[in-house]
């Protein structure tokens, strides 16, 4: 019989080695390709906003600028025609899930529902396949193979 204290410790760390291995590769990828082509990458978590979002699109629009913009599902759902702007206006929608949970705090089953609901909402409006960046940068097994495989 394998020695439970291994196996429980191999658990874990695979709950949490693999992926925080991944953001940091992701990480570094990120930074190798806007070092290559000398750019800064824009990205705003937990919109749509009322005030900031209008804002935020204003400012980018003053300088031309691109951003990724990292929505709720449950404010993106409030507010439709905000996140349609964001889109409209030629910036990337991504999922930040739906209710902004902590991944550490919640069972995986609710962490995969919130995760797939957030992208379904987000990808509703973006007509396309968005990207996932998890709250509180909390990646467990079960939100990283979600994403990484849908």
């Amino acid at each position: 019989m394998p020695n439970l204290p291994i196996t429980i410790g191999l658990i874990v760390l695979a709950w949490l080695g693999v992926p925080l291995l991944w953001r940091f590769y992701g990480e570094h990828r990120l930074q190798k390709a806007c070092h290559s082509r000398g750019a800064v990458c824009l990205t705003f978590d937990d919109g749509p906003g009322e005030g900031l979002t209008q804002d935020l699109l204003e400012l980018l629009g003053r300088y031309q600028a691109r951003a990724t913009f990292f929505m709720l599902g449950s404010r993106s759902a409030e507010r439709p025609e905000l996140a349609q702007t964001v889109h409209a206006r030629g910036h990337q929608l991504a999922s930040h899930s739906y209710d902004h949970l902590h991944a550490w705090k919640y069972s995986p089953w609710r962490i995969w529902s919130d995760v797939a609901k957030g992208r379904t909402v987000v990808e509703g409006i973006a007509g396309a396949r968005a990207a996932f960046r998890p709250p509180y940068a909390k990646l467990t097994l079960a939100n990283w193979v979600q994403t990484a495989c849908s």
